[in-house]
């Protein structure tokens, strides 16, 4: 759906399934549209552990990084290469975010 601007995001639910749930529009800078929309809906809480997961997009990963660094309060966070199952699932290019409060 990259060509049409189109990046659907997907999350796990309170059953344990993954499920759409919604989606940006952005051709360029997808990575800082996903970020506004997380921060948008991320629970205020004093601190988060954050990790981004990239499949082969490093440079998207650090991007997502950032911009996460910047609109919420993270203490720990790690950049790291997607496992194959998810590689070959979601495909190159592909990021993942995991949020955890901070104890």
């Amino acid at each position: 759906m990259r060509w049409s601007g189109l990046t659907p995001i997907a999350a796990i639910n309170a059953e344990g399934l993954l499920k759409l749930v919604g989606g940006v529009f952005a051709r360029r800078n997808a990575a800082d549209a996903f970020a506004r929309y997380l921060a948008k809906r991320v629970p205020k809480a004093p601190g988060w552990r954050l990790i981004v997961g990239h499949a082969d997009a490093v440079a998207d990963g650090e991007r997502l990084f950032a911009a996460l660094h910047e609109r919420v309060p993270i203490v720990e966070g790690h950049l790291v290469e997607v496992g194959p199952a998810i590689g070959a699932h979601a495909g190159p290019g592909a990021l993942v975010v995991g949020l955890q409060p901070a104890p």
